[in-house]
């Protein structure tokens, strides 16, 4: 019998455990987690490999979270650089945790390292406010402030 499953990924967890993604024959995607394995439901394990496109040969780690005077999020390395954001500035702070949720960061992950993310959001709805209003604009980050 053909194994379902033509690529395979170990994606690491928000507790130290480590999650399978894999990608069956025909495209479709599965998760050794509980959201896809109860809820049939995309995971942000999958979203991450998805977003990334990694080889599965090569294991997946995720860049280090370091705030950093840019002029947007990026990944540069192993790092992920994340800029400052006004206090109270919705746009910018969906923007930064959008960008969370897209490297395989967890909802609650983001809630940990960003401690001034609403309680009543969720990762669908960060998603859908950044899909539907585009990135946030931040400050130039060679305008510092004295």
């Amino acid at each position: 019998m053909k194994d379902r499953w033509a690529h395979r990924w170990k994606v690491p967890g928000s507790d130290g455990h480590e999650w399978a993604v894999a990608q069956a024959h025909d495209g479709s995607w599965g998760c050794s987690c509980p959201v896809w394995r109860f809820k049939r439901e995309e995971c942000h394990h999958i979203a991450f490999v998805k977003a990334q496109h990694p080889d599965p040969d090569q294991p997946i780690t995720r860049p280090e979270y370091v705030l950093a005077a840019v002029g947007a999020p990026r990944v540069e390395g192993d790092k992920m650089l994340i800029p400052l954001v006004e206090v109270g500035n919705t746009a910018q702070e969906a923007t930064v945790c959008a960008f969370l949720l897209e490297h395989g960061y967890s909802m609650g992950e983001v809630r940990e390292m960003r401690v001034h993310v609403p309680r009543d959001w969720t990762a669908k709805a960060i998603r859908a406010y950044v899909a539907a209003h585009g990135p946030a604009v931040f400050p130039d980050p060679r305008c510092g402030v004295r």
